[in-house]
């Protein structure tokens, strides 16, 4: 009968050390879990901001869209060439910016991106 009984006992402290290790791996992934929730809420905090300033930026570029509209079709100065307009509009405040040639400003600065586009691809080769 004794070993009987140090044999259950054995199995008890056994599988109590096992529900001792499980309750620990449970609270372990339960801490998991909250982290990944905070995180989850965090990126989807993070994302709606995105969202807001995306929104935010295209009504302002339909608003200026509609100014830069407005504006063109009611200049008839320079046969299109307003040096006003051109500063109003262009984003370097060249009033050459509707010159016929095209703008100087942002031809040079269309020329500047493509000359280092160019030499990056050269680095890279």
């Amino acid at each position: 009968m004794t070993d009987e009984l140090v044999r259950r006992l054995r199995e008890w402290a056994v599988s109590r050390e096992d529900c001792n290790e499980a309750a620990a791996e449970i609270d372990r992934l339960t801490a998991e879990l909250a982290e990944a929730q905070r995180s989850a809420n965090d990126m989807y905090a993070g994302q709606a901001r995105l969202y807001a300033e995306r929104d935010a930026l295209r009504a302002a570029l339909g608003l200026r869209t509609a100014q830069c509209d407005a504006l063109l079709n009611h200049c008839d100065k320079d046969n299109g060439e307003c040096g006003e307009c051109g500063r109003i509009i262009c984003p370097h405040k060249d009033p050459m910016h509707f010159h016929h040639d095209g703008c100087p400003s942002c031809s040079d600065e269309d020329n500047a991106a493509l000359r280092g586009s160019a030499s990056d691809s050269e680095v890279t080769k």
